[in-house]
């Protein structure tokens, strides 16, 4: 068969185009990896620096935080407040804005004990109630949970430390005891993607927790979790939270601090004193 004298030049085109449109595309796909390599690398850097002027914010506002108590001359009720940071009022600046110091101030003479301290898991709580022995309160407000979320505590332990902590503040006083659970600690600007999404998760499991826990020791609860788009506390983080994003500030205890009031009303647990 004779071949066609136009044929063999255009196949040798197309193999040449071909081969250059191939190795064009591998440049391409190649740069455009790399360009995403040096996004995610200077993501990461940038986040990491964020988390710790965060941290560095944290370490500061610790050291230079006390926790509020008050001792009346004319006492007429013993209020106690358990639990961790948001318990101690870390953040607050100014300790009469954390949730002892507003209690105070609605309830002068009243005697208050805050037992907080940070960092405190709900098993620490639970050791706290126990190294002060025998002891009888008008009022018990309980704070905790969030560093069970954060440095992952089993949430088995969780539940068991959560059912001795209210067993034992139910005998300390007359069912007068409140239980407030940790916000949705994924919605903080502290933690990012992909960490955010898993303590979204965690916070979420805990919640359920607190829920059934508090329901089966009849004990009042608060809760503060909510998804990370209808979370409170993440629609104004520069209101409601303290400089390192993890923390309330005194706005943000003024707001668990109004629910607390509230339930103590409807309950109608303590006397105005």
């Amino acid at each position: 068969m004779a071949e066609i004298p136009f044929i063999s030049p255009l196949l040798n085109f197309y193999q040449v185009a071909s081969l250059e449109t191939h190795n064009l595309i591998e440049i391409s796909l190649l740069q455009i990896l790399i360009i995403l390599e040096l996004l995610i690398i200077f993501y990461v850097i940038m986040r990491t620096l964020r988390s710790v002027r965060f941290l560095l914010s944290n370490k500061s506002l610790i050291k230079d935080t006390y926790s509020f108590e008050s001792s009346p001359k004319e006492t007429t009720a013993h209020f106690v407040l358990y639990g961790d940071s948001t318990a101690f009022g870390t953040g607050a600046m100014d300790q009469h804005n954390s949730v002892a110091g507003r209690l105070a101030k609605d309830y002068p003479h009243a005697h208050i004990d805050n037992k907080a301290e940070n960092g405190a898991l709900v098993k620490d709580v639970v050791q706290k109630m126990q190294e002060g022995g025998e002891q009888y309160f008008d009022l018990v407000i309980i704070l905790i949970g969030g560093n069970d979320i954060v440095f992952l505590q089993s949430l088995k332990s969780i539940r068991r430390d959560l059912g001795v902590v209210l067993k034992k503040a139910k005998e300390m006083t007359n069912n007068r005891v409140i239980l407030v659970s940790p916000m949705n600690v994924g919605a903080s600007l502290m933690f990012w993607f992909p960490i955010n999404i898993m303590y979204e998760w965690r916070s979420r499991s805990v919640q359920k927790i607190f829920h059934s826990v508090s329901k089966s020791h009849e004990v009042p609860l608060i809760d503060l979790y909510a998804p990370r788009k209808k979370d409170f506390f993440a629609e104004d983080p520069g209101l409601y939270f303290a400089p390192d994003n993890i923390h309330y500030s005194g706005e943000g205890y003024g707001h668990i601090y109004t629910k607390i009031k509230e339930v103590i009303e409807k309950e109608k647990m303590v006397k105005h004193v």
